[in-house]
């Protein structure tokens, strides 16, 4: 299980046991005392990375079973899910005056491999597919 902080604190607990076996800095440092909420995490399908997303509008990819970051991507993403082999990203980074901006991350490099504007809706659901070359966006309107 993992839970966000309010200071860019991430820790990762044992369901079973309760135990706190990770903390994850997810600002600068574990000292660090930096106001950057977490707002959203999210497992692997393989339950071996973690993404976490702060209000500093970092999204961080990191290895669970270490809780060595992985990558690290500057974005807004307000909604995002792994492909089933958790090599790819795909995140719905907001909308602008005319449009809703979705993307395909890498997360080994960290490099986004495209971006796709749609319909200026809010998003309820993203899937990817295994390979990163679909993605499929369920939207509040139904469509």
């Amino acid at each position: 299980m993992a839970t966000g902080e309010a200071y860019a604190t991430v820790r990762l607990w044992d369901a079973v046991t309760g135990k706190e076996p990770q903390l994850l800095p997810h600002g600068a440092s574990a000292e660090s005392r930096t106001y950057a909420p977490i707002y959203a995490l999210a497992f692997s399908n393989d339950d071996q990375r973690l993404i976490t997303v702060a209000s500093d509008d970092r999204l961080r990819v990191w290895d669970v079973a270490t809780g060595r970051l992985k990558s690290s991507l500057t974005m807004r993403a307000n909604f995002h899910r792994f492909s089933s082999d958790a090599r790819f990203l795909a995140a719905w980074t907001g909308e602008d005056a005319r449009f809703n901006l979705y993307s395909v991350w890498d997360v080994t490099s960290g490099k986004r491999l495209r971006q796709f504007k749609g319909r200026r809706t809010r998003v309820s659901d993203l899937a990817i597919s295994p390979d990163g070359l679909r993605a499929g966006v369920g939207r509040e309107d139904g469509e």
